[in-house]
């Protein structure tokens, strides 16, 4: 996989702006320098959601997200949706190598007019909006809670006492529509008192049976009304989705690929030869490393404005909340400085257990994987150790040459991106991928900075790497031609700075 060509007509700080990588240069490590404000990171950003992010339905919020932090664009998604204008917004063109064989992928925003063909880009907007709703109900099943609530009221017509087994019943059925708080409060603090005790299955308790059956009517007209929601949501996808199919067709007809909706009337498309099938596989060897600091960018807008304001306790709980929520939705994006931790223990386990699979395929000659492993990781460090606790659960560094244990906290921010980075790219097996790397050098001391260009080559194999990067040591590890200058350039040479 490699990235050949970007061509960015305007995002945000670019305009018409080009870049050029060479596939016949003997190191595949290409710098992109400039000073602060250049337009490097929102560079990266750029490419990690156009080739990641937006052929994958369950990943297209995250390119409305960061389309939704260009002002203009804003603007034009919340225009009347009754304007007549034909609208194509260029915004990227990409030429993407795989297996030998050259892709070219062009990227617009398009409004309903587009191509003298009128697609009714409001029925994507309800569809799209209808499928949210259908995914969040997709955990309820309400033939298995209808079912138990007919079952229980069987029970409480036939005479039977109202106890703690039929307090729990139905408690059950209201958490999983959500809806605890319908049970009495009396009833919750006999839950919280017998719940998890079922020697109490048969000890009654003295209740109300008219506030035991009002919160049972309560809690039988919710999954009442969550059964026809569903009923109605499923029935309008499936009644529109030739509707859909009519415009993707009429799409595929002038070769475009249908991408994500960004508004009730505007969607990007892909002008391309390859199909949707062949452009996600292209998408799973797009990688993008960041700082923390850089997750609120694929955030919705008006979590990104709670986190430059005053921030209370609970807003920060729900940065961290939607942090890891965006983690676990992008799998190719990974933060330098976030659980390093259980990263490399993560590694530990793998290596272990490929040292068991070895065993059990040669069997009982172990592999080396773990000793190996352990010895590349120590091979950072000159004062320190690295080794793991005997569960995998626990990384130990220890004073070299003595008994003194230290903490993770002891090392350095520099000495754990190190090991960080060649972790995840040994460990991930991230291979013949495109791997856009924001400010790699932060943390490390400028004789690492420089260094790290050869090991990003020999800890993985095949990948093309893009750094956006303040730094002349990182440069000047590769020859000029591997060099691409952003306005305002970097411009000291090193003899002014050493």
């Amino acid at each position: 996989m490699f990235l050949k060509t970007i061509k960015v007509k305007q995002f945000r700080v670019l305009n018409d702006f080009d870049i050029s990588f060479e596939r016949k240069l003997s190191a595949s490590v290409f710098p992109v320098g400039s000073l602060n404000g250049g337009g490097k990171s929102t560079l990266l950003q750029l490419i990690f959601v156009l080739l990641n992010c937006s052929p994958n339905e369950s990943r297209c919020q995250y390119v409305k997200n960061l389309f939704s932090q260009d002002e203009s664009l804003r603007k034009i998604f919340n225009e009347d949706s009754q304007q007549k204008k034909k609208e194509i917004i260029e915004v990227a063109s990409m030429e993407v190598e795989v297996e030998d064989s050259t892709n070219s992928l062009d990227f617009s925003i398009v409004n309903n007019q587009f191509m003298g063909e009128e697609f009714d880009l409001g029925i994507l907007a309800e569809l799209d909006r209808r499928r949210g709703e259908l995914i969040k109900y997709s955990g309820i099943d309400i033939s298995y809670l209808e079912s138990s609530l007919f079952s229980l009221q069987n029970e409480i017509d036939s005479g039977k006492n109202i106890g703690i087994s039929e307090i729990r019943e139905l408690h059950e059925i209201a958490s999983n529509i959500k809806e605890e708080e319908t049970l009495p409060i009396s009833f919750r603090r006999v839950l919280s008192r017998y719940g998890s005790r079922l020697s109490f299955d048969r000890e009654w308790i003295e209740v109300a049976a008219n506030e035991f059956n009002f919160a049972f009517q309560k809690i039988q007209q919710k999954v009442d009304d969550l059964s026809e929601i569903i009923r109605d949501l499923t029935k309008y996808i499936s009644s529109h989705r030739d509707k859909e199919k009519e415009i993707n067709n009429k799409l595929k007809e002038l070769g475009y690929l249908l991408l994500t909706r960004l508004g009730d009337y505007h969607v990007l498309v892909c002008k391309t030869e390859i199909t949707i099938e062949e452009f996600k596989k292209i998408s799973e060897k797009i990688y993008l490393c960041s700082s923390s600091t850089q997750a609120f960018l694929f955030l919705e807008r008006k979590e990104v404005h709670s986190l430059f304001s005053r921030l209370e306790t609970q807003d920060i709980a729900n940065y961290f909340k939607y942090f890891c929520q965006v983690l676990s939705e992008l799998p190719c994006l990974y933060m330098y400085d976030f659980s390093l931790v259980n990263q490399i223990t993560d590694s530990f386990k793998k290596a272990s257990d490929k040292d068991r699979a070895q065993a059990i395929s040669t069997g009982g000659t172990y592999g080396s994987y773990l000793s190996e492993l352990i010895s590349d990781l120590n091979s950072f460090f000159q004062n320190k150790d690295i080794t793991v606790s005997p569960d995998l659960d626990r990384v130990i560094f220890k004073v070299k040459g003595k008994n003194i244990e230290l903490s993770p906290e002891d090392l350095s921010h520099g000495e754990l991106k190190r090991i960080g980075i060649y972790t995840w790219l040994k460990y991930t097996q991230v291979e013949n991928s495109v791997v856009l790397m924001d400010e790699i050098e932060t943390g490390l001391h400028p004789d690492w900075q420089y260094e790290i260009v050869n090991e990003l080559q020999k800890w993985s194999s095949g990948n093309q790497f893009i750094l956006a990067t303040h730094s002349y040591e990182v440069c000047e590890a590769v020859t000029p031609a591997h060099v691409k200058d952003l306005n305002p350039k970097l411009t000291r040479s090193r003899s002014k700075i050493d």
